[in-house]
């Protein structure tokens, strides 16, 4: 008998509207193309013109872009390229990027683009107090940031980290796909055997400290999450937490999120790509999202929003939720990862996945939208997507760009 937690409202077997679908009808209603040019984003930062490059010429002229090479040595150039956005758009004169969990106090007010989320202690001894001075997010607890918050313990006996709520976990059961966290290898085996044969859809097993993509796999007995386990990255990570999943098929993966930058508020819509790494392992590859002024209700009111308002209600249920548990976590960037599928008895499901206080793989078309709309005040929302493809070095710039892509568009 399988010991999955209750999950509430049930699932429901119709196919759902795709949330895709309700990007493209939003791209085409009330739609106001203005031209633009696209730009390279170099590895130091920079900007090169599109025009420098005839042969790379890859959107048509209503489309404003950036070209990123994704590779390791050049992660920095997003994060500049973030922070000179943020900083023209609050008219400060520099932001303070955090590379390598390394800030620092700044003498005076500060804005800050921290790399991870940001522990209480960390926030206080920066002079950080509220979303306001931050592009990310503040927790007083590290798992908090992670992806075991959204699932419990499946037994009392089981190991825990410090501040750990299992309230939390079954509070958010119907906002989640079923599963459980577990934070030792041996606790991991227990709840596999706990559970009935995976079926043909499988269990996914996640890291918690996993992103992009990576760090998780489709297990199908007790047997195969062993051999996960011994693998040496599965082994460092465990500490930090797994989640043990129910797997879906055919799944579309997407994002609804608020970004507040000063005290503006951004809410949108995003519809995820998948891309291979240089391992050849399947990972995310980029957004498509729409953005408007304001909270949820303002999105609510996009053509075909109310067709999965349900999915908006149940990702507002679920910050709700961890907001009440730890009311002293705060963001100015929440960004929750959602999917809808469908189970072994091909009934179609969704959940939450995975929520993001920070920055992120959506970051820079984030900040595309919002500046769009902060440069032309007459459109009500913007679209921009971004497309990203590893290299194996450097020099593959001019074969595998990272492209940055907006489309300004809205109605007047």
């Amino acid at each position: 008998m399988s010991t999955w937690p209750a999950r509430s409202p049930p699932a429901t077997s119709p196919a759902p509207y795709s949330p895709s679908r309700v990007i493209q009808e939003a791209d085409m209603n009330n739609a106001l193309h203005l031209d633009q040019t696209a730009l390279f984003l170099d590895l130091d930062g920079t900007l090169v013109p599109l025009a420098a490059r005839p042969d790379q010429v890859l959107l048509p002229a209503s489309t404003a872009g950036l070209l990123l090479n994704l590779h390791a040595a050049c992660d920095g150039a997003g994060l500049e390229f973030m922070a000179r956005e943020l900083a023209q758009f609050l008219d400060l004169p520099r932001i303070r990027i955090d590379y390598e969990d390394q800030l620092k106090p700044s003498m005076g007010g500060a804005y800050y683009l921290p790399l991870h989320t940001l522990k209480l202690e960390q926030a206080q001894q920066l002079g950080i107090e509220q979303p306001s001075q931050l592009y990310g997010g503040v927790v007083p607890y590290d798992f908090l940031a992670l992806k075991t918050v959204a699932h419990p313990l499946p037994q009392d006996d089981m190991d825990r980290p410090q501040g750990w709520n299992n309230e939390l976990g079954l509070a958010l059961r119907h906002t989640v796909l079923p599963g459980y966290s577990v934070f030792s290898r041996n606790d991991a085996l227990r709840t596999m055997s706990l559970l009935d044969e995976a079926g043909q859809t499988g269990i996914r097993a996640k890291l918690a400290s996993g992103n992009a993509g990576k760090g998780q796999k489709v297990i199908y007995s007790r047997q195969e999450l062993e051999e996960l386990l011994n693998l040496p990255q599965w082994q460092s990570e465990l500490e930090h937490g797994l989640v043990l999943e129910e797997n879906l098929l055919d799944g579309e993966t997407f994002s609804i999120g608020q970004t507040q930058v000063g005290e503006h508020l951004f809410s949108y819509i995003g519809q995820q790509r998948q891309t291979s790494n240089c391992q050849q392992e399947s990972v995310y590859g980029g957004t498509s999202l729409l953005m408007v002024r304001g909270g949820f209700l303002q999105l609510l009111k996009l053509s075909g929003m109310k067709r999965i308002a349900h999915l908006v209600e149940m990702t507002m249920s679920y910050e709700k939720n961890i907001s009440q548990a730890f009311p002293q976590l705060y963001a100015s960037r929440r960004n929750y990862d959602l999917i809808v599928g469908k189970n072994a008895r091909g009934h179609y499901k969704a959940g939450v996945l995975e929520h993001s206080w920070r920055f992120g793989g959506a970051s820079i078309a984030e900040i595309l939208a919002i500046r769009n709309l902060q440069l032309h005040p007459e459109l009500q929302h913007t679209h921009a997507w971004t497309r990203e493809r590893y290299l194996d070095n450097a020099s593959s710039i001019e074969n595998s760009p990272h492209l940055y892509s907006l489309d300004q568009e809205g109605e007047a």
